[in-house]
């Protein structure tokens, strides 16, 4: 089959590389170059730093290169995820992390200013569209997204602004470095705006519906680095009073959202927290509190602030770590079941998808809610490699997605038919790290 049936059935040459590839993943480039941009002076963290530098902008070319594979061989996916306000706003994640990128390579001093300079720019452009298309749709109201991931399609001029704030700082005084300056506060104050128009409809859904369900809960830590980013901001582009008086605001609330967070977190981990894309929001907001505690003590004085920004920096090592160690396992284990889907023979009839539950007509209840909301995965699918009386003109090598877009919720009853569906002899179910839609970075 092709795409001439609205996207439901198509060839897959490459499972691995087409259909899992989406801009999500680029919160893995955000969270490794945050590492090198929030460690402070010390000989270790600097070591740390280069090698975080070095590992982000390998990351981001490898990830750029397979979206651009994905995006030739897959156009109209790609533009159905483009018009979904829910998917869109992960392109976000493509301009923060070329941005974030270009700030570890200043940083760190590694590949040339021109390269740093030139990443920013990009970066940059790339943000200012995600929030002009974002403010666009919902000054429109169009179907907009209200789960914390939608802050991820208007924050990158706020990374713009912190970032391009440090570098500014290296320009000699005089008309540029005063011009910069004015943009990156210009960024601030546009990134502010967003924020604040799309975070009511966000505070608002959490308010009427509570915690989203556990697969989507690390998203809630997106709006933490807007906190931490706005104090690197403020600090490398306002007087001292100024920043003074902002790090303490804004450093309380950072203060007691980190403390909210965590308990969130751990909670939910004890309970089952499902790995996913989203466990890279572990990592870029506090990386963006690290960050915003070394720029308030440089530009307040406080060295104090010093030592909390390494002490946040630790904690991001340990989640870095451990989200890193998550996401190998996951690709390993995915590339496998991709393996054994491709070499396994197809099974005619449909003896197999009715015992494992797959019958097209299982019950789902779609559209109930938004996809945008805490309970919507909105590219969750069962990919089976064979045929389906479900879908009687497939073809043995054609696969059968079952999309669960806009389910009302992601019960236990869901979990256990995933785990027999894994189990089944007759069927290859390719479910996990690149198919579940996260709500986040």
């Amino acid at each position: 089959m092709t795409d001439q049936r609205r996207g439901l059935y198509r060839r897959r040459d490459d499972p691995a590389t087409v259909e899992t590839m989406s801009p999500k993943w680029f919160a893995a480039v955000m969270g490794t170059a945050i590492v090198a941009v929030g460690a402070g002076g010390s000989g270790a963290e600097r070591a740390v730093a280069a090698g975080a530098a070095a590992g982000a902008a390998t990351l981001l070319v490898a990830l750029t290169g397979a979206l651009a594979y994905r995006c030739a061989a897959d156009p109209r996916g790609i533009a159905a995820e483009l018009r979904d306000p829910a998917t869109f706003a992960f392109v976000g994640t493509v301009a923060m992390g070329t941005t974030a990128v270009s700030a570890a390579l200043h940083a760190t001093g590694l590949g040339g200013a021109w390269v740093a300079d030139a990443l920013w720019c990009a970066g940059t452009m790339l943000g200012v569209v995600t929030w002009s298309v974002a403010l666009i749709r919902q000054s429109i109201a169009q179907r907009t997204c209200d789960s914390p991931a939608a802050l991820l399609a208007v924050v990158p001029p706020m990374v713009s602004a912190a970032t391009g704030g440090a570098m500014a700082q290296g320009l000699a005084p005089g008309t540029l470095r005063d011009a910069a300056s004015v943009v990156c506060a210009g960024f601030a104050i546009a990134a502010a705006a967003g924020v604040a128009t799309v975070g009511r409809g966000v505070l608002g859904r959490l308010l009427s519906d509570g915690l989203p369900a556990p697969i989507a809960r690390p998203a809630l830590w997106i709006p933490l680095g807007v906190v931490g980013q706005s104090i690197a901001a403020v600090s490398h582009l306002a007087p001292r009073g100024v920043a003074a008086g902002f790090t303490i605001v804004a450093g309380t609330v950072a203060a007691g959202a980190v403390a909210s967070l965590a308990a969130i977190t751990v909670a939910t981990a004890y309970r089952g927290l499902p790995y996913s894309a989203a466990w890279w929001s572990f990592t870029f907001p506090l990386g963006t509190c690290a960050v915003g505690a070394h720029a308030a003590a440089t530009a307040t004085g406080w060295s104090w602030l010093h030592v909390v920004g390494t002490g946040v920096w630790i904690a991001l090592c340990a989640a870095w770590a451990t989200v890193a160690a998550a996401t190998v396992r996951a690709v390993l284990a995915t590339t496998v079941r991709a393996g054994a889907a491709a070499v396994r023979p197809a099974r005619s009839g449909h003896r197999g998808a009715r015992r494992a539950g797959l019958d097209r007509t299982a019950g789902l209840d779609p559209c109930r809610r938004s996809a945008a909301d805490g309970y919507g995965m909105d590219t969750l699918r069962f990919e089976i490699a064979g045929s389906l009386a479900a879908a009687p003109t497939d073809t043995a090598d054609d696969v059968h997605r079952l999309r669960l877009g806009d389910l009302v919720d992601t019960s236990d009853e869901l979990t256990e038919r995933d785990r027999r569906h894994a189990g089944d002899p007759d069927l290859a179910v390719l479910v996990g790290l690149p198919n579940v839609d996260d709500r986040g970075p």
